[in-house]
């Protein structure tokens, strides 16, 4: 079997599937690409990522790189090697072993009956791996079919009394097997069926002629730092790799620590979605990726090699390299001097700033405002201006008198994009709160120049004088627009 069968695989499960210079992607989230074969360790130069992204419209992508590779996240991949035998596991791990062989027997089973019996195992591993929503039994049904008659797929299973207690769907790849499903009851765990499972189908892959080795995974985005634990106790190893989360090049600026933050809050509010799981995780390897091997954070499993492996690597200059947002090199700053920290990320903000005031960037602000939406919904006047005993005056008319609220009560307001309903809260108007203004006109429709469209509005309303005569990103600007002001951040006061 080649790649090709593999890619077949994934079109018939409807994924989108492309080809570049290096290795094969495929859709595994909407607009995320990850590249397979799992194992291979592919090095793509910067116009093939970038291609692919801008003419797919792709988000981000996932890939495996070598460890002496500048960039990317210090991971692992979970194979297994020969010689592999009951006698070179440890006492426990031999026990547990031959203690399921007398309850289980390794078979091999037809897709079809895999499709069917196969959703209780599945479904039950979601279920401890708490990954539930990332998966119907619609979709696993369709997984599984997809892979009938597919030269180099096999389903094989440890069943008890003709029961399915565990089972696992390989595919052999040039010389090495990949492990792509592995599920079970939990109410066979205590007999040791993952043990029979792992240590029969290992022993059963490798003896066949011709192969290297077996690939069980690739260290996950979102699963808990322990969920291969299980794996290296069945004598598994952990090779050393690196893992590069690329964003596309509009998305490229938001990748920075606070957002992996933002997203970490968000997670802890709803642990089990899969969409806030994986986004996390994206940012946190994207973010690490960036910095030297020495600095970043090394799994567990790689502690071991840790100081033999950065003696086969060449040597990395003090204080490493990092990548900045436009793709140039920076060096590190050191910790001592806070000065230059403060400079250079100044002018990072600065950037940011102006990147997303660009027309394009619309539409970036709008996919990230779409992705807060759906975790924290915020409907008609915000839960803090609630809070503060006070709601939109809808009533306003030209000529009215009214203040202009202080800025504690309008950051109430506030989304983290700085935004009320779709209605930006400036740097330039907080020198305006506390003073007394004259409405000049309420805003019914208006032009975007953004995208040329006339565009309703409601709630919003200009102030007599109060005009923006530029921002530091910009510098100075002689066009002089008004402010738009919301109405919530605007109190009436009785004239006379």
């Amino acid at each position: 079997m080649n790649a090709e069968v593999f890619e077949e695989w994934l079109r018939r499960q409807g994924h989108q599937v492309y080809r570049t210079a290096s290795s094969y992607w495929y859709d595994a989230g909407p607009r995320v690409l990850q590249a397979f074969p799992y194992h291979w360790l592919i090095t793509p130069d910067k116009k093939e990522i970038r291609d692919l992204m801008m003419r797919r419209g792709i988000i981000a992508l996932r890939y495996s790189t070598p460890l002496d590779f500048p960039e990317g996240k210090v991971s692992y991949h979970v194979v297994i090697h020969m010689p592999y035998e009951l006698n070179s596991l440890k006492s426990q791990t031999r026990n547990g072993v031959k203690r399921g062989l007398e309850h289980f027997q390794l078979e091999q089973i037809s897709f079809e009956r895999l499709a069917t019996e196969g959703w209780a195992l599945q479904y039950d591993t979601l279920v401890r791996q708490d990954r539930l929503r990332s998966m119907k039994q619609v979709d696993w049904e369709r997984l599984c079919r997809s892979a009938e008659g597919l030269p180099g797929f096999e389903a094989w299973a440890a069943t008890s009394q003709g029961e399915l207690a565990g089972a696992v769907i390989i595919c052999r790849i040039d010389d090495v097997f990949e492990v792509p499903y592995a599920m079970s009851r939990s109410c066979h765990l205590s007999n040791h069926v993952n043990n029979v499972l792992f240590y029969s189908i290992s022993c059963e892959l490798l003896k066949r002629k011709g192969m290297s080795g077996v690939f069980f995974t690739v260290q996950s985005l979102d699963a808990p730092a322990d969920v291969d634990e299980f794996k290296f106790r069945m004598g598994f190893e952990p090779k050393a790799v690196r893992q590069r989360v690329e964003f596309h090049p509009l998305l490229s600026p938001f990748a920075m620590p606070v957002v992996h933050t933002w997203f970490q809050k968000l997670l802890r509010r709803d642990p089990s979605n899969p969409f806030l799981a994986k986004a996390e995780g994206m940012f946190h390897f994207h973010v690490e990726g960036r910095y030297p091997l020495a600095q970043q954070t090394w799994p567990e499993c790689l502690s071991g090699q840790k100081e033999s492996l950065f003696n086969k690597m060449p040597q990395i200059p003090q204080g490493g390299i990092m990548s900045n947002f436009d793709g140039c090199q920076l060096p590190n700053v050191p910790k001592f001097s806070t000065g230059l920290a403060e400079t250079m990320q100044k002018s990072l903000i600065g950037r940011l700033k102006r990147l997303l005031a660009f027309p394009w960037n619309r539409y970036v602000k709008k996919w990230l405002k779409q992705a807060y939406n759906l975790t924290i919904r915020r409907g008609g006047v915000s839960a803090q201006v609630a809070t503060k005993g006070f709601a939109p005056d809808t009533s306003f008319k030209a000529g009215d008198l009214v203040r202009v609220r202080a800025p504690v009560e309008i950051s109430a307001t506030l989304n983290p994009f700085k935004e009320l309903k779709g209605c930006a809260f400036l740097t330039e108007m907080q020198q305006y709160c506390g003073t007394t203004q004259r409405v000049l006109q309420v805003m019914q429709q208006f032009l975007d120049e953004r995208d040329y469209k006339v565009k309703k509005a409601r709630g919003i309303v200009l102030l007599e004088g109060v005009i923006c005569r530029g921002t530091p990103a910009f510098g100075r600007c002689d066009r002089c627009c008004h402010f738009f002001w919301r109405e919530e951040w605007l109190e009436r006061i009785a004239e006379g």
